[in-house]
């Protein structure tokens, strides 16, 4: 189960023929339970507290979440075919990290799309939907998701003012300074996203910038 990277299962078992993960973010632990499987895809349904999320997770990677689709939004961005591999990473895959210095675009977004709902989502759900909405900002499903996704979720749902149900973030893209094209060795291409992200709307309640690396090799 990719989408629960950031947590560690504690448990696993049989519930009326029905298998079941117990994870543990740490701060919150989440029961998976396996409701169907096909050649396709799995549906998950989660357990929170009183919170419930259904997940279908597609071989292809699409994901819906409670019947939505979540949409990458750095899918966009890139032309996809058979003969490559595509990965993010947190750490710098080729040179330093201060090398990545050509600019090559950005992107602000003052209210992303449907955060304002994400405090009511369990843990999971939340993480597979941080994830997918800013893979830049988490470096998709690498191991440093777990420090990020806790800190932006404590953020959302805090309650003492009204600006922190929702995110905004800016975005800046580099390539290598020397590698301006993004091709760095062979075949692999590396690109820079770094991310300051907010906890509010308007770019208010700044919790941090962060880098990561969008990494692509052809065979």
């Amino acid at each position: 189960m990719v989408f629960t990277s950031c947590g560690d299962i504690n448990d696993i078992h049989l519930n009326n023929e029905q298998l079941i993960y117990v994870i543990d973010y740490g701060i919150v632990e989440d029961e998976i339970q396996v409701m169907s499987r096909a050649d396709e895809y799995t549906e998950y349904q989660v357990l929170e507290g009183d919170k419930v999320d259904t997940i279908v997770y597609y071989n292809n990677g699409t994901v819906y979440l409670n019947d939505e689709l979540l949409k990458n939004e750095a899918e966009d961005q890139y032309i996809h075919t058979d003969d490559y591999a595509d990965w993010w990473s947190t750490n710098c895959p080729y040179g330093n990290s201060t090398d990545y210095t050509y600019k090559i675009g950005s992107k602000n977004d003052s209210d992303v799309e449907n955060t304002k709902y994400w405090n009511n989502l369990t843990y999971t759900a939340f993480s597979l939907a941080l994830t997918k909405a800013l893979p830049y900002l988490v470096g998709g499903y690498s191991g440093a998701v777990s420090a990020i996704v806790s800190l932006v979720y404590a953020a959302l749902s805090y309650d003492d003012t009204p600006y922190t149900k929702c995110m905004s973030y800016k975005m800046v893209k580099y390539n290598h300074k020397d590698k301006t094209s993004g091709v760095v060795k062979g075949t692999l291409c590396v690109t820079k996203y770094v991310v300051t992200a907010y906890a509010a709307a308007n770019y208010q309640n700044k919790m941090g910038t962060y880098d990561s690396f969008y990494c692509k090799e052809h065979y």
